[in-house]
């Protein structure tokens, strides 16, 4: 897709086990779409569910043909299946959202609005969120390893509701997790225009999530660790 004064974007959705959300979440982005000027893809990719996600996302996409679904080979996490949509993505940006409805797709336009004014990089900051005491300083940490590497003055370098160039993720060496470094990753591979978007994370309606915060927050500094040591040595 050509860039123009409306670049292209394409929304990548991985998804597990999420039939009931998706039947709500894909219908509300396709509405918050409807009057974009921007050409667009919504790139669903299923890692393996076992419920009927799939074929929910397969009756949206003969309705739509902006609508692309696929499905990993083997089970891939989150990591794998965004770089499944990366892979099948040939728009100019790339949006990522998760597919639980707790990023809410009506801020979606102030995304795109963004990255019509030449953003390369757009952070969605979660606001009234009540998370655990472990994860607040966990983030806490994180984004102050983070500023001290990049000195970007970025309110926050972790999120899952970001849009950046596609270009950042082309012919990465991706590593397990690196769906939770989006941010720092993009920065690393040139982005230099930032914007920050405020919004509040809903409450998941259907389904449970898998997070287990002792096992993502105790290992995740060597984890950091790791991938600061590979941007020093220009893995990346």
């Amino acid at each position: 897709m050509k860039n123009t004064k409306f670049p292209s974007f394409s929304i990548i959705l991985p998804f597990y086990n999420e039939e009931k959300n998706l039947k709500i979440l894909v219908p509300k982005i396709t509405k918050v779409l409807k009057k974009i000027k921007n050409p667009y893809k919504i790139i669903l990719v299923d890692d393996i569910s076992s419920d009927k996600s799939l074929e929910v996302s397969m009756s949206f996409a003969r309705k739509d043909k902006r609508i692309n679904v696929f499905k990993l080979k083997k089970k891939g996490g989150q990591t794998g299946a965004i770089k499944l949509g990366l892979m099948k993505n040939k728009s100019i940006y790339s949006i990522f959202m998760d597919s639980d409805l707790q990023d809410d797709p009506i801020y979606l336009k102030k995304y795109i609005k963004k990255i019509n004014e030449g953003f390369d990089l757009i952070v969605g900051k979660r606001i009234s969120r009540n998370p655990p005491v472990i994860i607040i300083i966990a983030t806490k940490i994180f984004d102050f390893m983070m500023e001290l590497f990049f000195k970007k003055g970025l309110s926050t370098y972790r999120s899952p509701f970001i849009a950046a160039k596609t270009i950042y993720f082309k012919n990465l060496p991706w590593n397990k997790n690196d769906h939770r470094y989006l941010v720092p990753i993009s920065i690393y591979k040139g982005a230099s225009k930032f914007a920050s978007i405020n919004y509040t994370l809903k409450q998941r309606k259907h389904g449970f999530s898998n997070y287990n915060t002792r096992l993502k927050v105790i290992p995740g500094l060597f984890e950091v660790i790791l991938l600061l040591l590979r941007f020093k040595s220009k893995l990346y």
